[in-house]
């Protein structure tokens, strides 16, 4: 079962496979923290990158160490470890929204891949695109042979060539699949499994919300995880000395990311939206059937005397009718969606402000 807590809820994943493969989930098992050793992981990546490589890079090339002339260099930990935490956080999320409704129906929606965010492949997609853009950069822009003349062929091969790529991407890769996967393949789900609106939710959600809750999260770290990308390539080009690419191209990047997050979280709402609006509607017109067979007048407004059998039956059929009019079509509060358009802003207006730098 999807929600089932004695599965190991992590061990699909990309970071907790490349743990175990790396011999980091031993590690960290010797260290007394084995649920820790994905953190333990980009540690180690952190520890390789500015501990060993850039170490090497400074003594060879006579140089300040990058860390002291960027100090923006530090978003690289922090983003790992906040992509480790988005990556897990989702998890669980996802693993809550499936205790909420039906086991049996949920279980069998999510048995395809596809719409398993653990096992989604968005994640291989989204690693081929960042291979591809590196690839672009620092082969067909010619950015390598900058790097291979300030920092030496060995440094720049394993930190461009093997660690980026085979220690960072996937990382990066399976931030991005399970945010974009849950944005759209757990909406869909529901649509596609039609899973049925609650109308006697007190909340007159529906009863989405945990739906709702699952996507403005997922939302908010990939707002959060643009925010520490912008910060490190704005750090690159202000303190490096390494070439970074065209101002313009880092820009276009950006805005790719952002204008896709924006679409596909909006998709996954409106989706939610559109099915929750159908249901509610038949719904109603259910009701409103109902109404017409309990009498009725000359005004098409169905209605009995009080002393008439049939009045209490259309007493309760108008409650009902009223509560299904109640129920939100939005698996959110009007404040969530305010929120939920902040944290879409955020992201563009610090790139926009650090153009304006630049």
């Amino acid at each position: 079962m999807a929600g089932d807590p004695t599965q190991d809820r992590y061990g699909p994943l990309w970071i907790t496979r490349l743990s175990r493969h790396t011999g980091v989930e031993r590690l960290a098992g010797r260290l007394g923290h084995p649920d820790k050793a994905a953190y333990l992981y980009v540690a180690l990546l952190v520890v390789i990158d500015g501990g060993v490589l850039s170490t090497a890079r400074a003594v060879l090339n006579d140089q300040p160490h990058p860390v002291v002339t960027n100090p923006l260099w530090l978003a690289v930990p922090v983003g790992l470890v906040f992509a480790v935490w988005s990556i897990r956080s989702l998890t669980r999320a996802y693993d809550d929204v499936a205790s909420r409704y039906d086991a049996d129906q949920f279980a069998a929606a999510m048995a395809d891949p596809i719409y398993d965010v653990r096992r989604t492949h968005v994640t291989h997609l989204v690693f081929l695109l960042l291979v591809a853009v590196h690839v672009v950069q620092f082969v067909v822009l010619g950015n390598w042979v900058g790097i291979a003349e300030r920092v030496g062929p060995v440094v720049g091969g394993l930190s461009f060539g093997l660690l980026i790529p085979l220690g960072y991407f996937p990382v990066l890769a399976e931030f991005g699949g399970i945010v974009l996967a849950t944005v759209v393949f757990v909406p869909r789900s529901f649509v596609t499994n039609e899973f049925q609106v609650a109308f006697d939710d007190p909340l007159d959600a529906g009863g989405l919300e945990p739906v709702g809750d699952l996507l403005k999260q997922a939302a908010y770290v990939y707002a959060g995880g643009l925010v520490v990308a912008i910060l490190f390539e704005y750090g690159g080009l202000q303190f490096d000395t390494l070439p970074a690419g065209p101002v313009a191209l880092k820009t276009a990047e950006f805005l790719l990311a952002w204008g896709l997050g924006v679409v596909l979280v909006g998709y996954g709402v409106v989706t939610l939206h559109l099915y929750m609006q159908r249901q509610r509607r038949a719904k109603i017109e259910a009701i409103d059937a109902r109404l017409r067979a309990l009498g009725g007048d000359d005004r098409g407004i169905p209605e009995t005397d009080p002393d008439e059998a049939e009045y209490r039956d259309l007493e309760l059929e108008y409650l009902r009718l009223q509560k299904v009019k109640d129920t939100s079509t939005m698996p959110f509060s009007a404040a969530a969606e305010e929120r939920l358009v902040a944290s879409a802003l955020a992201p563009i207006v610090l790139e926009v402000g650090i153009d304006v730098v630049l």
